[in-house]
């Protein structure tokens, strides 16, 4: 068997791979040279020098996670170094010396839960939900004290891989356990000569600006798709989170319950002014009977606010299921009036939301920094033939929603009639 294996990378490259810190964060422009150039040499790097290590390469879909995978099983170099290869339930690559390399895929990152790795890499990290991070793949490393990357594209300053991740990275007395470095596709090595600089420039001729920043160029820039512009955001704070209500003001408080997946949101703003006084996300899976008994509570305190809830069933047979949380509140909160969510209900009512976000009549206050993170990312997205709006795949619009539903109660009525009904305006 050989003794020496050959890793070819750049000099950039080469400066990632030997990082020893505990979490590393590449981000770079498309066809750069991520996954060839770091992820599968990191795999080969830390697999082969130690023996029985414990690696987990994910993505979040398996066509993701197969690209290294089939680049690693079939490299002709390599094959004196593999001691079997296992597809029976996810692929598996077992080294010469006992090391391991899995490739999971993170659409169901439960299945995840109880194991241990040495390394952890995730790819396409712009799509991976922030909890998944958190509550799964964090905890894999404690028992071995493990070390993680990232790879992917940026997503707005707002962004959590920016705020945790990136920016910390950037920082050089950080270094020793957490470093972050960003590329644009001019550095991938297939680009440096005469038909690479040609190919980039006719590529980026037929790119919108800000979609060759974000997915090119790497940079941490508000997509073409975004709903709210960051600008407009940033022209939108103002006022300060209230403890207590402003005498005779009259209020509203919109409810997006959380299901199995997602964590309930609250939001109450001020029906004549439009600033949001109150935004909250609640803790992911509390109980929501104690979560709406809070609520009804809340709603008192500010003035006897009425209460927006989104009632809106999610496919077939999920009626029953969808009523049986929104039951909660039914039972513990009062001036309760449902919302229900359709695809021309919500282009009407994001519309009207984003366009009093570029008028800058909402207030948002700086320390409502998940309610600014969210709108940040928020995007319109193509599904089939039609264009709605979303947080991005991992990501959460919950209290996003929460604020079009407020805004919508407002614009519709509310402060113009004193308080009055909202079950005939929504």
């Amino acid at each position: 068997m050989p003794t020496t294996l050959e890793l070819i990378a750049t000099k950039p490259q080469q400066e990632i791979l030997a990082y020893e810190g505990k979490f590393a964060i590449l981000i770079a422009g498309r066809r750069w040279g991520k996954t060839t150039g770091i992820v599968c040499n990191h795999i080969v790097a830390r697999c082969l020098t130690r023996p029985h290590v414990e690696y987990l390469m994910a993505a979040p879909s398996m066509p993701q996670t197969r690209i290294p995978f089939d680049i690693l099983a079939t490299h002709y170099g390599l094959r004196p170094y593999i001691q079997s290869i296992d597809k029976r339930y996810y692929p598996i690559i077992t080294w010469f010396n006992g090391s391991r390399t899995h490739f999971r895929t993170l659409d169901l990152p439960d299945l995840l839960r109880g194991a241990a790795y040495d390394y952890v890499w995730i790819d396409e990290i712009q799509n991976v939900n922030e909890h998944t991070i958190d509550a799964i793949l964090l905890p894999t490393l404690s028992d071995k004290r493990g070390k993680m990357g990232m790879s992917g594209q940026g997503r707005g300053e707002e962004h959590w891989i920016y705020q945790r991740f990136y920016f910390p990275g950037q920082q050089e007395k950080n270094w020793p356990w957490i470093r972050s470095w960003r590329f644009s596709i001019r550095d991938g090595m297939r680009f440096q000569d005469a038909v690479g600089i040609e190919e980039i420039a006719r590529l980026k001729e037929v790119t919108p600006p800000s979609v060759w920043d974000e997915e090119y160029e790497g940079l941490f820039v508000s997509s073409g798709k975004s709903v709210f512009r960051s600008q407009d955001i940033q022209a939108c704070i103002r006022g300060e989170f209230l403890n207590q209500p402003m005498d005779g003001r009259q209020y509203v408080m919109a409810i997006d319950v959380g299901r199995v997946a997602d964590p309930s949101a609250w939001l109450i703003m001020d029906a004549f002014s439009g600033q949001v006084v109150y935004a909250e996300v609640r803790p992911f899976r509390e109980r929501h009977d104690f979560s709406a008994a809070q609520a009804d509570m809340l709603r008192q305190r500010f003035n006897d606010a009425i209460c927006i809830i989104d009632k809106t069933g999610y496919g077939v047979g999920s009626a029953s299921r969808v009523d049986e949380y929104v039951r909660q509140y039914e039972q513990y909160v009062k001036k309760l009036i449902p919302f229900f969510w359709s695809p021309s209900t919500k282009k009407r009512v994001v519309d009207s939301l984003a366009l009093a976000v570029e008028q800058h009549k909402i207030g948002i206050p700086e320390n409502a920094k998940e309610l600014r993170r969210q709108m940040g990312v928020y995007e319109f997205q193509k599904m089939r033939d039609m264009v709605s709006t979303a947080a991005p795949r991992g990501d959460h619009d919950d209290l996003v929603s929460a604020l079009a539903m407020a805004w919508n109660a407002k614009e519709m009525g509310f402060s113009s009639r004193g308080g009055s009904d909202l079950s005939t305006l929504i």
